[in-house]
C-alpha cells in the first residue's frame, strides 16, 4: 500500500462526504474540544522486555456531522505519558496521536431511539517511545527510540441510544482490517542516523491484514444538553494492539475525558 493509494482513498471519501451530503436530512453537526487522562500499559521487546506504565494527558478534537442517513465521524487526538517500569530507574517518554475520519449509514432504528450504524474508516496513529535509564548518579541516559506508525482501513460500527433531543448515548468500535505499518529494524542500528545522532522513523512500512496487526479502539460517549448552541461530552475510550514484527509489541491504554460541543 502506497502513499498514492492513500491519497486517492482519502479523495474518494471527501466526494462520498459530498453525495451524503446531498441525500441527508434534518442533518446536526458536533464540534467539540475534550480533555482528560490516560492510562498506559507498554511492553515493547524491540527496546526492553520490560512493562512500562503510567497515567498521562489525553486532549482531542472531534467532528461529528449526523443525518437520517449517516454519520461522518473525524477525530485528531494526542497523548503523552511518562511511562516508569520496575525498577523505576527506567523510563519512557511516550507520545501518541491518532488522525481519522470515519463514515457510516444507519442500518437499523427503533422508535427513532436506537440506531445500529456501520461503514469504514481512515485512521493513521503514530506511537513514539524514547528510552532512557539512571546509571549511577546520572540521570536520563539516552537508551533507544522505539515506534509503531499504522495507517489502517477500518471496519467502524456506532450503537446510539437517545433519551431526548441532543442528549444520547454512543458506542463505536474500530477495527483495522488491512494496515500499513512502520516499526524499527530488528537491529537498534539498523535506524540509527550517525550524522543527526538520532532514529530514522519510517512514514510506511509493510502492508499487512487484520490478523497480523491485532488492534481495536472503543469509544464510549454520553452528551447531554448544556446550553442552547452547547453539549457536554463525558467519553471512555480503551485502544489495544497487538503487532510482532520485528518482535513483539503489547500495548493498551485507557482515556477518560470531559468536552464541550458546539451544536449547529
Amino acid at each position: 500500500m502506497t502513499r498514492k493509494t492513500f491519497v486517492s482513498l482519502a479523495l474518494i471519501a471527501v466526494l462520498v462526504w459530498n453525495s451524503c451530503n446531498v441525500l441527508a436530512q434534518s442533518a446536526l453537526n458536533y464540534l467539540g474540544i475534550c480533555f482528560g487522562g490516560s492510562n498506559l500499559h507498554l511492553q515493547d521487546q524491540h527496546a526492553s522486555p520490560l512493562i512500562y506504565r503510567s497515567n498521562g494527558i489525553a486532549p482531542s478534537l472531534q467532528f461529528i456531522h449526523q443525518s437520517d442517513v449517516y454519520i461522518h465521524f473525524a477525530e485528531v487526538s494526542f497523548a503523552y505519558n511518562k511511562l516508569k517500569a520496575l525498577p523505576d530507574n527506567f523510563t519512557t517518554q511516550h507520545y501518541a496521536g491518532r488522525v481519522r475520519y470515519a463514515l457510516m449509514t444507519n442500518l437499523f432504528r427503533s422508535n427513532e431511539r436506537l440506531h445500529i450504524y456501520a461503514g469504514g474508516s481512515i485512521q493513521s496513529f503514530f506511537n513514539r517511545s524514547d528510552y532512557s535509564y539512571t546509571y549511577l548518579t546520572i540521570p536520563n541516559v539516552r537508551a533507544i527510540t522505539s515506534w509503531y506508525w499504522s495507517h489502517s482501513f477500518d471496519l467502524a460500527s456506532q450503537v446510539e441510544y437517545s433519551f431526548a433531543s441532543r442528549k444520547f448515548i454512543t458506542a463505536r468500535l474500530f477495527i483495522p482490517l488491512i494496515s500499513n505499518v512502520s516499526r524499527p529494524e530488528y537491529s537498534p542500528s539498523g535506524d540509527y542516523n550517525y550524522t543527526t545522532n538520532s532514529w530514522d522513523m519510517k512514514t510506511f512500512g509493510k502492508t499487512v491484514f487484520l490478523t497480523d496487526n491485532l488492534s481495536f479502539n472503543a469509544h464510549i460517549a454520553f452528551q447531554t444538553l448544556l446550553a442552547e448552541k452547547f453539549n457536554l461530552q463525558l467519553s471512555y475510550e480503551f485502544q489495544h494492539v497487538k503487532y510482532t514484527k520485528p518482535v513483539e509489541l503489547k500495548m493498551y491504554s485507557n482515556a477518560f475525558r470531559i468536552g464541550l460541543f458546539y451544536c449547529f
